[in-house]
């Protein structure tokens, strides 16, 4: 026998309800019949009261869940008749939301839940059985985001959203590092914008930044400078030592093109490239080189033959990975000198993209410094969270086929990475 209490579990109000009935019921389903209790209604015209019932007509449900049955309701809906003007209304509904939403609760509640996972608002629709305008419009409703008050150690980076006209939009996204939450999602990275978000913010709560970790965009360090004079700026140590990696491949890409394309020097130095940038080559097992006549060689044999095709690209090896060990060592004192050496000795290189590199690194030099510092104890500020954050909005927007939309784009990210508590009551 059902019990009508069972759809108090659904969020529904089943005192006004009445069930008269099981229409179908197997092992994962169960179709059932219900009715409001009659009562004394008010007649929206003039307000007269009235118990004369017009007619009936049924509209369905289907309510899921992973611990009961499928519940597909038939709710027989009255519409009563007024005897003084003659109009007829209907009752109201328990299964759908107030207004003209015409999801019922279960169902917005199963689609908040889909949005939360990288999945397209397309194929929510079709996993719920309604239409992309409906997902959009759950999306939007009880989503709304909630900037948070800006934090003692502040993270900044951007991501590509999407290209218009041949160029790209760049969202600007800030992090919490302490409670690796998202403290707000701006439409673009440049000075307008985040000049425009801080005149908004309190001076205190601008003042309270104590730490600021980025990359190299200028514009960052403008802007929150010019707000907070005594904001400690760091420089990621991912991006600095990305950009000297960067460097690396630029030798790499003009020493193979000096070469002819069907030479086993400009093959070797196209297919193994990335094998230039790993801080530790794999030497546990060889693997077969097609190019050097299907012989078995050591990741590290394979850098040092590629390194042998150019003096260039031998010292530029041996400069950017010497830097890449010794830095991590490093206390704040010990990083003061050893990246002022680093990027002289870039500089004197001979090698002209390691001196573009030594030049940027002068350029940002206390900020880089700065990355060694420790906010607590033990504890350094890194981009890395602010970075797998990127990478999923990236998977988000791959699986949607991108999101040109910016509202939809951060209302999405808010629900997934904050985990946002509905704007409207559910």
């Amino acid at each position: 026998m059902f019990d009508i209490n069972i759809l108090a579990l659904f969020g529904y109000d089943t005192n006004n309800l009445v069930f008269y009935g099981v229409a179908d019921e197997d092992e994962t389903q169960v179709t059932i019949n219900v009715k409001r209790k009659v009562s004394v209604h008010f007649c929206p015209k003039c307000k007269q009261t009235t118990i004369i019932i017009h007619d009936y007509y049924t509209k369905s449900y289907t309510l899921t869940s992973l611990s009961t049955k499928t519940i597909h309701i038939i709710f027989h809906q009255r519409r009563y008749k007024c005897k003084y003007c003659g109009k007829t209304f209907v009752e109201e509904n328990p299964f759908i939301k107030n207004g003209n939403y015409k999801l019922n609760l279960n169902l917005i509640k199963q689609i908040i839940v889909y949005l939360k996972e990288t999945m397209s608002c397309s194929s929510i629709a079709r996993l719920v059985n309604v239409s992309d305008r409906s997902v959009i419009k759950v999306l939007n409703d009880y989503s709304t985001p909630v900037s948070r008050k800006l934090p003692e150690v502040l993270c900044i980076d951007e991501f590509a959203s999407y290209r218009e006209r041949k160029k790209f939009h760049y969202p600007c996204l800030l992090i919490d590092f302490k409670a690796k939450k998202i403290v707000d999602l701006l439409s673009s990275r440049d000075k307008k914008s985040l000049r425009e978000y801080l005149l908004k913010k309190p001076k205190q709560e601008i003042e309270s930044i104590k730490y600021l970790s980025m990359d190299m965009h200028q514009d960052y360090k403008d802007v929150f400078l010019e707000f907070n004079k005594n904001i400690i700026v760091m420089i990621d140590s991912f991006h600095f030592i990305r950009y000297a990696l960067h460097g690396l491949d630029m030798v790499r890409i003009r020493v193979m093109k000096s070469f002819d394309e069907s030479s086993i020097a400009y093959i070797l130095l196209k297919k193994y490239a990335r094998s230039l940038d790993k801080k530790e080559p794999n030497n546990l097992h060889k693997f077969r080189v097609r190019y050097l006549g299907n012989s078995y060689y050591y990741e590290t044999d394979v850098i040092e033959i590629m390194c042998q095709f150019s003096f260039e690209l031998e010292k530029a090896y041996e400069y950017v990975h010497t830097f890449i060990k010794q830095n991590q060592e490093w206390t704040y004192k010990e990083a003061l000198l050893g990246i002022k050496r680093t990027y002289m000795r870039f500089q004197n290189s001979g090698i002209p993209e390691l001196v573009a590199v030594g030049k940027t690194y002068e350029n940002w030099y206390q900020e880089i410094c700065n990355s060694y510092l420790e906010i607590d104890d033990g504890v350094y500020v890194s981009n890395g969270l602010i970075e797998g954050f990127n990478n999923k909005i990236k998977k988000i927007k791959s699986v949607c086929y991108g999101i040109t939309n910016f509202k939809h784009l951060k209302n999405r990210v808010f629900l997934i990475f904050n985990n946002n508590e509905p704007r409207k009551k559910l």
